[in-house]
């Protein structure tokens, strides 16, 4: 028994790996597995093992660029050396 082979165009160009990907969905019983508990628990906690440390530093680069820009904004008001006044 010979397996069907599906063959792609990609506009993108994209190269061999879409053509691959697109062969493995169309041509898999993907369709028919279904994900386990502990299948799900493990890609969660890999998703956020990845965008929680993303999200940290997006997070914490906002916070400093607000600071920066209240100092700026706070010196170029008035003299900065006196505050203490």
């Amino acid at each position: 028994m010979e397996k069907d082979t599906v063959t792609a165009t990609s506009s993108s160009g994209g190269g061999d790996a879409a053509d691959d990907a697109l062969q493995f969905v169309q041509c898999s019983d993907a369709q028919n597995v279904q994900a386990t508990e502990i299948d799900e628990k493990a890609l969660v906690r890999k998703i956020d093992r990845r965008i929680v440390p993303i999200m940290f530093l997006c997070y914490l680069m906002q916070f400093v660029d607000k600071v920066l820009l209240n100092v700026n904004i706070h010196c170029s008001l008035g003299p900065c050396e006196n505050d203490r006044s």
